[in-house]
């Protein structure tokens, strides 16, 4: 589960570690620079979106598989 401000460099370590039947939950990735690192990972991406207490928007978690 990646939520936090260090989200870019923890993908980074995430992916080294990650099983082949892993599953990385990257929360908050519909912020560009995120969007970014996402699409660089070179993962499968699940995007789900949906309400959040608190937000008056949606926002937006991705799951990432190799």
């Amino acid at each position: 589960m990646i939520d936090g401000r260090a989200r870019t460099a923890c993908l980074d370590k995430a992916i080294e570690r990650l099983a082949r039947d892993g599953v990385i939950v990257f929360d908050n990735s519909h912020r560009a620079r995120y969007r970014m690192a996402v699409a660089a990972s070179g993962l499968r991406a699940k995007v789900t979106r949906g309400l959040v207490p608190s937000l008056p928007l949606p926002d937006q978690t991705t799951l990432l598989r190799r």
